[in-house]
């Protein structure tokens, strides 16, 4: 069974709905439900907060098919080391905006401190 669908038959099990999904995602309602159909699919991120989300392992996401043999292992293990490759990217991010955010906050108290 594609991801998808497992998605969607865990999420009705659970008795969560799509927007509340598509909210915790950061995504609209109908962004959420074309990944769902299929039309669009799960980023790996979206995939762990779904994940976290239903209360799962990213693994129980992925049915035996999916996963059987070197090659499912492989892809899911490239998924896992590129959600953390970008989780570290925004980390970077986030405390070089912290930084400029200081930086700046020091420029207007100065600024305000030596205003006449």
């Amino acid at each position: 069974m594609e991801i998808h669908k497992v998605v969607k038959r865990i999420r009705e099990n659970k008795k969560i709905s799509q927007e509340y999904i598509a909210f915790e995602l950061k995504l609209n309602q109908s962004q959420y439900s074309r990944r769902e159909k299929g039309d669009i699919p799960f980023s790996a991120i979206e995939i762990e907060k779904i994940a976290c989300i239903l209360e799962v392992k990213v693994s129980e996401l992925y049915d035996d098919e999916q996963l059987i043999g070197a090659a499912g292992e492989k892809n899911l293990r490239e998924q896992n080391e590129f959600s953390y490759r970008l989780i570290e990217k925004y980390e970077k991010i986030i405390e070089e905006k912290q930084l400029i955010i200081s930086l700046l906050r020091e420029c207007i108290e100065g600024f305000v401190k030596h205003k006449p």
